[in-house]
Formats: structure tokens, C-alpha cells, sequence
């Protein structure tokens, strides 16, 4: 029986044969044609969310008040002033006595 069959098939491939190559010729061109256009429908996708994100996170249309900013306190260092330095008066140097000391008087004189 499969012999049989095998000899149909081969009877209709001869005559369908040129049909059938036509045929699949037109699919491979149409799936060929057909991908840069998948391709491109993809990439506006992407612009679109895109745009969406950047819609969404856009900057305020206001415009917010630009900070004022003071200049630094400028430092100044301190001028350096001597200090007044008075010298002291004379005063006689005390001498105490020591009782090793020779000459000592315990007031006895």
C-alpha cells in the first residue's frame, strides 16, 4: 500500500511541482517584505513610550525662582597689637635668713 501511495505522490509532485516552488517563493518574499515593517512598527512602539516617559518626568512648565546666593563673609584676621607691658617698680629684693646661713642674728644684737 505505501508503495502505492509513494507512486501518487510522486505522480502529483511532478505535475504540481512548479506550482508548489511558486508558491513557497511567494511566502519567503512576503515574510521578507514583511520584517523591516515588523521592525519599524516596533521601534515607533518605543518612541512612544518614550515620549510617554519623558512626557511624565517633563520639567515644570513654571520656572521655579533661581536661589539667591550672598557672597561669603569675607574674614578678616585680627590685627595684632602688643600687649602694654608696664615694667614694675623697684623693690629691694627680700633676703631671709636661714639659721645654717653664718652670720645669722635672730635679732639678738
Amino acid at each position: 500500500m505505501l508503495h502505492i501511495w509513494l507512486i501518487s505522490f510522486n505522480h502529483w509532485f511532478r505535475q504540481w511541482r512548479h506550482s508548489l516552488l511558486m508558491l513557497l517563493f511567494c511566502f519567503s518574499c512576503i515574510g521578507f517584505i514583511s520584517i523591516p515593517i515588523l521592525v519599524h512598527a516596533q521601534g515607533a512602539n518605543v518612541k512612544q513610550a518614550e515620549d510617554q516617559v519623558i512626557r511624565e518626568f517633563a520639567l515644570p512648565e513654571i520656572p521655579v525662582q533661581p536661589p539667591v546666593y550672598q557672597a561669603e563673609p569675607t574674614y578678616t584676621e585680627p590685627t595684632y597689637t602688643e600687649p602694654a607691658y608696664t615694667e614694675p617698680a623697684y623693690t629691694e629684693p627680700l633676703i631671709l635668713a636661714c639659721p645654717n646661713q653664718p652670720n645669722y642674728h635672730c635679732g639678738n644684737s
